[in-house]
């Protein structure tokens, strides 16, 4: 069952999900969904008093004997006017009682056997029947499928234009500090917690895992790498099902696995240029043409400008958007493989400490001792650089 609106297909569908045979799944309405419950109960229910007519006569025509005596004629008599199983089961037992002193306790037992025994079988399995009806709507879990229309890739071919431009950096603002929120609140949960919190169970998986090991240096020039407190590291993925882990809804055969492994290292500053008061210019690569008309010089990456900001500020300029800019060119002494896509993060640390930090992104320079707060630690680099590849 389901509870949110528009967005989720109603009706019967195929669930390709689990094991290599498709299951077909009924998504309803909250409502709906109750709605159905309680009629499934009342039909069972009526299936299982309907079932017992049935049985009753296949066991009427087996116990027929051609010499009957009265035990055997009120046993007949008993399983034509039950109802349900339940009255034969209790009726079965009470008939024997009163022919104890005639013909025995336990003979009489022994003639009504059969139908004591089916009888308790039935009411066994309708009661199961009745107690996991639930398992019907409870077994797919919280798995439902997505109306395709709401499904559409992002436009950025008129990225550059500035509407569109900016609308694209408020979405993608947007997206990035929702999906920090989200590794805060389920991935730190998926290590070894039990996931209570329903926005990590929005997706088919509340958490990818990975393996983390250590691997040389990616780049062409090694000394870029930093070593102090440093050593690269590898991230595998593994093999991701489009099916199992991204949701994409298809059938076995049809889905694709994706495996994403990224060598990382802290990048020196070997490339930076401070050309004047509170600018600094990362030379990573060319950008443009030789020559550009902006006066754009050549080979800058990123120019980031050291200046107070707030919160709401969206700092991005074409360079620092690599994955979109067509014309970023990464320096060949910076990385000479042609079969990866580097990737550089630039990250500010306008942070004052109060201890010292080693970290290789977020490392401290010299204290500063104050009258208020004792020794203060400001950031050793104004920008520090990660590089992947």
């Amino acid at each position: 069952m389901s509870t949110t609106a528009t967005n989720i297909f109603i009706g019967v569908w195929q669930n390709h999900n689990d094991g290599t045979w498709p299951t077909w799944t009924l998504t309803l309405k909250q409502r709906d969904g109750g709605v159905l419950s309680a009629a499934l109960v009342l039909f069972v229910g009526f299936a299982a008093t309907q079932a017992w007519n049935v049985v009753k006569l296949i066991l009427h025509q087996v116990l027929l004997r051609s010499r009957r005596d009265g035990l055997d004629q009120q046993l007949q008599a008993m399983l034509r006017n039950s109802g349900t199983h339940a009255g034969a089961a209790w009726f079965s037992i009470r008939i024997p009682l009163g022919w104890r002193r005639q013909r025995g306790l336990m003979h009489g037992l022994a003639r009504s056997s059969p139908i004591l025994i089916v009888s308790l079988v039935l009411m066994a399995s309708w009661a199961a029947a009745q107690i996991l009806l639930s398992r019907i709507w409870t077994s797919a879990g919280d798995e439902f499928l997505v109306n395709n229309e709401i499904c559409r890739w992002v436009n950025i071919t008129d990225i550059y234009s500035l509407p569109n431009f900016q609308t694209f950096s408020i979405d993608y603002k947007q997206r990035v500090e929702s999906a920090s929120v989200y590794v805060d609140l389920c991935y730190d949960a998926a290590e070894g917690q039990n996931i209570q919190n329903a926005f990590c169970q929005r997706l088919p998986r509340a958490a990818i895992n990975w393996t983390m090991s250590d691997a040389p240096c990616p780049f062409a020039d090694p000394s870029l790498c930093i070593s102090t407190n440093s050593t690269p590291v590898m991230l595998d993925t593994g093999y991701l099902s489009s099916s199992a882990h991204f949701g994409i809804h298809t059938r076995q055969e049809d889905s694709i696995l994706y495996r994403r492994v990224a060598n990382c290292s802290p990048v020196t500053t070997a490339y930076q240029d401070s050309p004047e008061k509170n600018v600094i210019d990362n030379y990573y690569g060319s950008n443009g043409t030789p020559d550009p008309s902006d006066g754009t010089p050549v080979g800058l990456t990123l120019r980031y400008h050291d200046r107070a900001i707030t919160m709401d500020d969206i700092s991005m300029s074409t360079y620092n958007l690599v994955p979109i800019s067509a014309g970023w060119q990464y320096n060949a002494t910076f990385i000479d493989r042609q079969d990866v896509q580097p990737v550089l993060m630039f990250i500010t640390n306008p942070i004052v400490y109060t201890e010292p930090n080693y970290d290789p992104i977020f490392r401290t320079g010299a204290g500063l001792n104050t009258s208020a707060f004792g020794v203060l630690y400001n950031a050793s680099t104004t920008l520090s650089i990660l590089g992947c590849m």
